[in-house]
């Protein structure tokens, strides 16, 4: 029920969360924030809340996550998208019904998004044209999308499209951008989906496009 920079939308807001608890702040859609910092440590979380229905968080400045250990979790149901730099050493997370979007096409690169390895995302969407290199794998459990031209360097480490299982996710990679491998990062498809999967690298080099696994 906050009305807190609900109405007027100042893009150059920024919202500083400190303390030595865990915190939850809201995902309600009419909820907006400009930038957040984040600076807790000792494993600290701060989540957006868990929705009930598909919604979309309003994040339209930067994202600081400060110390090593902190953590932003994006709940079940939300799709946190990224317009701004992410910058610190902190971690992203998320669950299997959330998902990530880097947006703002003509944005500067994220070098490195860092996103905490256990975690599980629906669907990672790139649409920057700079592009994004990532620290850790992860899984993406349905949809790894580039648009327009996006670059994505994968992490020293196995990212994940789909999972096996019971209830196994398709495991697709869409979009007309370009992965860039390197001779320590690996690459595992998975899941249901009956249709090919293409991956396109880069071809400016040869390192480009070679994976260990």
């Amino acid at each position: 029920g906050s009305s807190f920079n609900k109405v007027n939308r100042y893009p150059n807001i920024t919202i500083y969360i400190q303390g030595t608890i865990n915190t939850m702040i809201s995902s309600y859609p009419d909820f907006y924030y400009g930038n957040l910092i984040i600076s807790k440590g000792a494993l600290r979380t701060v989540s957006f809340s868990p929705s009930t229905t598909s919604n979309m968080i309003n994040l339209s400045g930067d994202l600081t996550l400060v110390n090593a250990d902190d953590r932003l979790l994006v709940e079940a149901n939300n799709t946190l998208t990224l317009r701004g730099n992410v910058t610190g050493l902190g971690m992203i997370a998320g669950s299997s019904t959330s998902s990530l979007v880097v947006d703002n096409m003509n944005a500067p690169a994220i070098n490195p998004l860092r996103i905490l390895g256990a975690t599980h995302f629906k669907d990672f969407i790139i649409n920057r044209r700079a592009g994004v290199t990532l620290s850790n794998g992860f899984v993406i459990r349905d949809n790894l999308r580039l648009n327009n031209s996006s670059l994505l360097t994968l992490p020293p480490q196995t990212l994940t499209l789909g999972i096996n299982g019971t209830v196994p996710t398709p495991g697709s990679f869409s979009g007309d951008g370009t992965l860039i491998g390197s001779n320590n990062s690996s690459l595992t498809v998975r899941g249901k989906d009956t249709a090919a999967v293409t991956l396109r690298f880069d071809q400016t080099s040869v390192s480009n496009y070679t994976l260990k696994n």
